[in-house]
């Protein structure tokens, strides 16, 4: 599965500091490593995870990530629950 990997989508990560042992390897040097080795393209800071602020992604969903200009947009489709209009209670001050 790897090995047909296009790109690679990463939470938001806070608190991440390097430690006294990390020799100043912060998240952003582990990410350059990871793009320059698998070279796929590597967005980070989607609000998804273990945040405060949390995405729902539809698992199992086609999608479709174009990055371009230092930006990334991640669209899905094909998905049955996407079709159909939120619940009232769900909306948001309508």
């Amino acid at each position: 599965m790897l090995g047909r990997q296009r790109a690679l989508v990463l939470g938001d990560f806070s608190h991440c500091q390097p430690g006294a042992r990390d020799n100043g390897y912060d998240l952003a040097a582990a990410f350059a490593q990871i793009r320059a080795v698998a070279g796929i393209p590597v967005v980070a800071g989607m609000p998804h995870g273990h945040g405060m602020e949390q995405l729902t992604l539809p698992f199992g969903a086609p999608a479709r990530l174009r990055v371009a200009g230092g930006r990334a947009q991640l669209d899905f489709a094909g998905y049955p629950h996407l079709d159909r209009p939120a619940p009232a209670s769900a909306v948001e001050n309508p």
